[in-house]
């Protein structure tokens, strides 16, 4: 095939229910990272994005117990990433006031704090109770939340109306890309959620921003714990579409082996915690693959 078919036989494979999004984006991320290699372009230039500010880079949080919350605040602070700070919620009101608080205090009053419930409470019905316990949650230091409860449009529309300045932000329902085209309303949220790994195929994820932009409302670049060339790939994503901020970020805490095999790269943090691209030919990225092999536990001809 040539590289053209290429692309569209992985789309075709996708929109007719053959692959997943995962199997989706990881090919396509690769045939789109080849086609700027031959026209010796930036892809996200071939895509025609004009996005090149820097966006700023968001810290995620996961723990449970109020201590490790602030354990790993002072990693967000030690990476320069605390001045957007995602925080797992468990849909347990208790438990999440009192890490936000907590992550508030810590962080002080300029960090943007985002919750994350994982449609953690759902088991509460009645979107006037819900608007009730987000509304607390943001006193307590919120400013956003993420798919609190399995939320349709017309829920979510009810719930941004009625929680004051916190901003919700839908995740679940912009998935996939072809298909919350067609259904985006902008009174859902204040921002939107495009999820690595859920979102399917380029074109369509390259579109969507443009609604969503023209609507006055911001683009958030979620993460699926991704590691490697998944993270300046879509940090490229998140810069080109002028999203409001990007998850997708190397955790060298947990894990370095593929920052070690790096030979260049075409993202980076800056001082003030926003990712600057130094745009090159595709994605950018060189890596020793022989190091790389040998560090890792299986890999994958292709």
């Amino acid at each position: 095939m040539t590289l053209g078919e290429a692309i569209e036989e992985v789309r075709n494979q996708f929109f007719s229910g053959q692959w997943r999004p995962i199997i989706t984006e990881g090919l396509l991320m690769t045939l789109y990272d080849l086609m700027g290699k031959i026209e010796n372009k930036p892809t996200v230039k071939i895509w025609g994005l004009e996005g090149q500010d820097p966006v700023p880079a968001i810290f995620c949080i996961l723990e449970k117990e109020e201590e490790m919350v602030v354990k790993q605040a002072q990693i967000a602070i030690d990476q320069n990433m605390h001045r957007y700070v995602k925080i797992k919620m468990f849909g347990d009101f208790e438990q999440d006031k009192k890490n936000i608080g907590a992550l508030r205090k810590f962080l002080g009053p300029d960090s943007f704090i985002l919750g994350d419930p994982n449609r953690g409470y759902k088991y509460i019905k009645d979107l006037k109770a819900l608007s009730k316990i987000m509304i607390a949650l943001h006193e307590a230091g919120m400013d956003g939340v993420e798919d609190p409860s399995s939320l349709n449009k017309e829920e979510l529309i009810y719930l941004q109306a009625n929680v004051g300045k916190l901003s919700i932000v839908p995740d679940h329902i912009m998935r996939p890309a072809a298909k919350s085209i067609k259904y985006f309303d902008d009174r859902m949220g204040n921002y939107f959620n495009l999820h690595p790994n859920c979102m399917g195929t380029f074109t369509e994820i390259n579109d969507i921003p443009k609604v969503i932009r023209a609507s006055d409302k911001g683009i958030m670049i979620g993460d699926s714990s991704l590691i490697g060339a998944a993270c300046t790939f879509w940090q490229q994503i998140a810069i080109g579409n002028q999203a409001s901020w990007v998850e997708a970020m190397e955790k060298p805490q947990e894990q370095d082996a593929f920052l070690r095999c790096v030979l260049q790269k075409a993202t980076h943090l800056n001082e003030e915690g926003k990712v600057v691209a130094d745009f090159k030919p595709g994605f950018g990225l060189k890596v020793d693959e022989q190091k790389l092999i040998s560090l890792a536990d299986a890999h994958l001809n292709i």
